[in-house]
């Protein structure tokens, strides 16, 4: 699979402002680029890569959540927004069963592989403190 059949095939998020901003499935643009789209009718208080570092973005694919931040796709993200993009996505991408924090960068094999992945049902419990 290349890189942009992946983009096609995964739902891209991302948390601005408290709220999960979903693009349409099927969209084959980087989350920059969509981004990028996203503001520029609204203008940015701050630079551009200052507001995109500091987002937390992911995509659902497969039935998994990713979610990261920065440049380098940390899995340091707030939790708590991860669990509002997993009951949003879960609306409209269907069911998800895993949610991996962090990712490594393209490759062909495997796509923007996860570095720490739990179940949607411990990921809830621990965010939730049950």
């Amino acid at each position: 699979m290349t890189e942009k059949e992946f983009h096609a095939a995964r739902w891209m998020w991302a948390v601005i402002d408290g709220k999960v901003m979903i693009a349409t499935h099927g969209d084959d643009r980087s989350h920059t680029e969509w981004l990028r789209a996203l503001v520029a009718e609204v203008g940015l208080p701050v630079p551009y890569d200052t507001f995109f570092a500091g987002l937390t973005r992911g995509y659902v694919y497969n039935g998994k959540l990713a979610a990261y931040k920065g440049t380098d796709f940390s899995r340091y993200v707030p939790l708590r927004e991860v669990l509002l993009a997993l009951d949003e996505l879960e609306k409209v991408a269907g069911p998800i069963h895993t949610v991996g924090l962090g990712v490594r960068a393209g490759g062909a094999e495997q796509p923007w592989a996860t570095i720490a992945d739990a179940t949607a049902e411990e990921f809830r419990r621990h965010v939730e403190g049950r």
